[in-house]
């Protein structure tokens, strides 16, 4: 399939509530193995929000052209009550035998066929949606669930993206673990996301600025990407594999978080170790943002401040804490259960230990 519609009305209007509603999308595949669906991509850039593939959000409004042909819709913003997208293998949610392909589309014509495939379910945010005019009905996003694994066609060529603005995605089976997706992106502010296992090639974006991503098994990417001034809650429970940078921003949390690779700080950042015992390590940072890392074990840093000095760095630890260069003018704040509110001398400057 190249693509399946059920999005709510858009208008050219700009008045909250004026956004249709979403209907559902529900595909059924019953293949006892191999793939169960195929889904052509289109010529969306990586991450973006050019061309939608499955789509059953709420209706924009202030749109300023509506699509035709070739051409993507331009403007508006999403206002409507987003429906749900299932994909699965039976009736009430059924786990799917076989997997979720995506292929890279040749035809970049009519269809503008290419390499990315995106889902939205997004509804716009309740407080703003309505009024007694439309009955103040609620503009919440819906609840994207694909109940297998998604595979690529080629390794790191396929992409996809995920918009469920104030929804819910879900995932139930691993992400590119027979032949891994290029970019993994996540769009539409204030939703809940839950995957597997994800295998990438390129990177996986987080486009939003509110809302929260847990990885249930391993995360495998050479970047990880949070937006500029991000609040999203990022739990990476099954363990990573990100092998070139991180770029931050939210909070971050692991049993065990141990990088050294460079990473960059867009927004406050808050990193915890949460198992017991769980060892904090990070490589080079910058990034003129308040740096937070929350650790039962031991927390190591590389050089801070390489390029750009950090506002603050506040280090809550039990074990013991190694730090390489300070950020110039900030101040590092530790508290150590054994400390006893003693000074120390740490490569050449003294910080009180609360």
């Amino acid at each position: 399939m190249t693509g399946a519609f059920a999005q709510g009305g858009d208008t050219l209007v700009n008045i909250a509530g004026a956004g249709g509603t979403g209907g559902n999308v529900t595909l059924t595949a019953s293949a006892a193995g191999g793939d169960a669906v195929v889904i052509y991509g289109n010529s969306g850039a990586p991450g973006a929000t050019t061309f939608g593939t499955v789509l059953s959000r709420g209706g924009q409004i202030g749109v300023t052209s509506f699509a035709s042909g070739t051409s993507p819709e331009v403007g508006g913003t999403v206002d409507g009550a987003g429906g749900d997208i299932t994909i699965q293998g039976g009736p009430s949610l059924t786990p799917l035998s076989g997997v979720v392909r995506l292929a890279t589309s040749a035809d970049p014509g009519a269809l503008n066929g290419g390499s990315s495939v995106t889902f939205s379910s997004s509804g716009g945010a309740a407080a703003a949606y309505g009024g007694a005019a439309y009955g103040g009905a609620p503009g919440t996003g819906g609840t994207t669930r694909i109940l297998g694994a998604i595979v690529g066609t080629t390794v790191n060529t396929e992409n996809l993206r995920f918009g469920a603005q104030n929804g819910t995605v879900i995932v139930d089976g691993p992400i590119g673990s027979v032949t891994p997706l290029s970019t993994l992106a996540i769009g539409g502010s204030g939703s809940t996301v839950n995957f597997g296992a994800v295998s990438l090639g390129t990177a996986f974006l987080d486009q939003r600025s509110s809302g929260s991503v847990a990885f249930g098994g391993m995360l495998t990417t050479p970047d990880l990407t949070m937006a500029p001034g991000s609040t999203v809650a990022l739990a990476l429970n099954g363990g990573t594999n990100i092998t070139d940078r991180l770029t931050l921003s939210g909070t971050v949390s692991a049993g065990a978080l141990l990088f050294n690779i460079p990473t960059t700080l867009v927004g406050d950042t808050t990193i915890s170790a949460t198992a017991d015992g769980g060892p904090l390590g990070l490589g080079t940072v910058d990034g003129t943002h308040v740096l937070t890392l929350l650790a039962s074990g031991a927390v190591s840093l590389g050089t801070v401040r390489g390029q750009d000095p950090l506002a603050a760095i506040n280090v809550t630890f039990i074990d013991r804490t190694r730090l390489g260069v300070h950020p110039s003018g900030a101040e590092l704040h530790r508290r150590d259960d054994d400390c006893g509110g003693r000074d120390v001398d740490d490569g050449g400057r003294r910080h009180h230990l609360q």
